[in-house]
């Protein structure tokens, strides 16, 4: 059967069968590289990177949520993903060149997210398929109850108040060429421009998604039916897209700074961290328990869940954690729901969303690394399923954890390459540009279309009179819907800032180049005065970097591996180090940088021990807004 025409290039054969090839026995190296296709999808023109979800399949004959302002019939190429981190966030990188009014649309297709987390409308009279949407569409009318829709096709009604919002933002790719006057600035041609605003978003802008699941049976649901959010962006040549999950604005401002007391949003972020469970079914039942009482963001291992890392055992784990940290819609006994032959069945009016199964409604995200007892299984393919990479990096606010797979006591040179690149900062440079003689100010494309009325493809080139590039604008300067021409002109002479930044003075001297806006500094970073500061960070990891107890084999084989990390990780501010492996507690300091050992997640600990089996609970005040080292407590909770 032949595949359907494609307006961009499907992914290497090899990379879809590398997707499906078993993850068998193996060097973290060589892990590394076989789970890079888990977050990481290439075509020819971009580069799509998932943080905090994992690529789980594709979707060829996707079709477009028409509230996302493409056509309904539009055909994608759709990554299906599942989240695991609590906001996971995707970056859609392309080359310069390509426009996006002009290119076949990526679809995105989430499972496990909670839908308490963003805003749900009902559309009255659509199709079952676009039934729920995260928001009303502007040429709808918002009644409070779609009895009221009788008549009007065009109703939508708040089934439920999310506390974030799905947004997307472009950031400037740094190649000269895409700066120059080569690029094709006209306006847009796509029909419906909302499309293909993102482009020239450097600010975050509303990115509109649908909720599809499968509806009821006989008011029954299938135990494996999922609910998916959906939605499309199409490639923006010399940008690297950004979509995320972040609080609304309202909500920050709103939100309380204590410590969590139940599941509402707070402006607090509290980790549950772990490690050596070790295939104890009753204990890890415990601890989960332990960890659902104290109210956590996400809960953490470190490694060992299992003693094996045998499929039967990552499976049991995985049902139990499921149980015990995700809340469905539609499965609460006490409303009359049961569970029979594989199917959850019970009255409609026992479900919030009545036209699609298994909705969650609450989850505590579990995030896993691998333990040594684990890499020696014959295959860890399971593991992937059912808990995604042993490496991988997410932020939450402006907190950023990474996790690294260390079970074989060494990071291979990929690994490190790759945590070199998430710990890398923004480089404020130097800047040069000449004063403007005609202008108070250089003007923006946008501006020049203004001020030259008669000529309808005005360049910055007849603008300004000289050879120019046109320049990424200051967040005070910026307009989206300025689309192609949001950019400044200024001479070919200029040495202009790169990754966002803008220059701080036009006025012919030396300057440094300068923030304007959190989104120019990167994935949780912060803009203070100009300067891009770092989020605040915490490593994981299984393997400790040095023994605590100096005689053990229980830290990186090499020492002056250990010596680089620790070196690499004082550069870069890291916050604490989080590790496991040795079953007991402990707090040390390495170079100033706090390191907490916990290994007591499940196994038996031995009788010297400083604590019994426990977790550590790691509290991080301000998380979203500025979180102060200083003010991070980590407390062992025994259970």
């Amino acid at each position: 059967m032949a595949l359907p025409t494609m307006k961009h290039p499907l992914p290497t054969l090899a990379l879809l069968l590398a997707a499906a090839l078993p993850a068998c026995n193996a060097t973290d190296g060589e892990r590394f590289k076989s789970q890079k296709n888990t977050y990481i999808f290439e075509t020819t023109t971009s580069t799509l990177t998932a943080n905090g979800a994992s690529v789980t399949g594709f979707e060829l004959n996707f079709r477009c949520p028409s509230i996302t302002g493409m056509s309904s019939d539009t055909v994608a190429l759709a990554t299906t993903m599942r989240a695991n981190a609590p906001l996971p966030n995707l970056t859609l990188q392309s080359i310069q060149g390509i426009r996006s009014d002009t290119q076949g649309a990526f679809g995105f297709s989430i499972s496990g997210l909670p839908t308490s987390l963003l805003d749900i409308y009902q559309r009255c009279n659509a199709s079952s398929t676009e039934k729920y949407v995260t928001s009303c569409p502007d040429d709808y009318t918002l009644v409070s109850d779609c009895a009221e829709a009788t008549g009007n096709t065009k109703t939508c009604m708040l089934v439920r108040e999310g506390t974030h919002r799905l947004v997307i933002s472009a950031h400037p790719n740094s190649d000269k060429a895409c700066y120059s006057e080569e690029i094709d600035r006209s306006p847009y041609a796509a029909s419906s421009p909302s499309a293909v605003l993102a482009c020239d978003a450097f600010s975050p802008i509303t990115l509109d998604a649908a909720y599809k699941g499968g509806p009821p049976s006989y008011e029954c649901c299938s135990d494996t039916a999922e609910t998916t959010l959906n939605f499309c962006v199409r490639p923006c040549g010399c940008r690297t897209l950004n979509i995320q999950i972040v609080p609304k604005t309202e909500t920050l401002a709103n939100a309380p700074a204590d410590p969590p007391d139940g599941n509402g949003f707070k402006d607090y972020l509290r980790l549950a961290v772990f490690s050596n469970v070790e295939g104890n079914t009753r204990r890890f039942q415990k601890l989960l328990d332990s960890i659902s009482s104290h109210h956590v963001d996400a809960a953490i291992n470190l490694g060992n869940l299992t003693n094996s890392g045998k499929e039967a055992q990552f499976q049991k784990i995985s049902d139990i954690a499921k149980a015990s940290l995700i809340e469905y819609d539609g499965q609460d006994e006490e409303n009359g729901c049961i569970l029979s032959a594989s199917h959850y069945c019970c009255p409609s009016n026992a479900r919030t969303y009545t036209n699609f199964c298994n909705a969650i409604l609450h989850k505590t995200p579990f995030l896993s690394g691998l333990g040594e007892d684990e890499v020696s299984g014959s295959d860890l393919t399971a593991f992937r399923q059912h808990f995604g990479p042993s490496n991988f990096v997410t932020t939450i606010g402006k907190v950023q954890l990474i996790m690294l797979d260390t079970a074989d006591a060494t990071l291979s040179d990929p690994q490190l390459a790759w945590l070199r690149t998430q710990l890398s900062e923004t480089a404020h440079a130097k800047c040069q540009i000449p004063p403007p003689t005609s202008f108070t100010q250089w003007p923006s494309l946008a501006e020049c279309r203004i001020m030259h009325p008669d000529q309808e493809d005005i360049t910055c080139r007849e603008c300004i009179a000289q050879e120019a590039y046109c320049i990424p604008p200051a967040l005070d300067r910026s307009n989206v819907y300025d689309g192609p021409e949001n950019c400044i002109c200024v001479p070919h002479s200029s040495k202009y800032c790169q990754d966002g930044l803008t220059c701080e003075a036009a006025d012919g001297q030396e300057h440094t180049c300068i923030c304007t806006r959190d989104e120019d500094c990167g994935s949780g970073a912060t803009c203070t005065d100009g300067i891009c500061e770092p989020p605040l960070r915490l490593i994981f990891t299984y393997t400790p970097l040095f023994d605590v107890y100096g005689s053990r084999n229980s830290a990186f084989t090499s020492r002056d591996e250990a010596a680089e990390l620790t070196s690499l990780f004082l550069q870069s501010d890291v916050t604490a180090i989080f590790a496991g492996k040795i079953l007991d507690y402990s707090k040390t300091e390495m170079a100033g940088i706090p390191q907490y050992i916990t290994g007591g997640g499940g196994a038996d600990m031995p009788a010297l021990a400083s604590k019994s089996n426990h977790w550590l609970m790691v509290d991080i005040p301000n998380a979203y807004t500025k979180p102060d080292p200083s003010q991070i407590t980590v407390t062992p909770v025994e259970f």
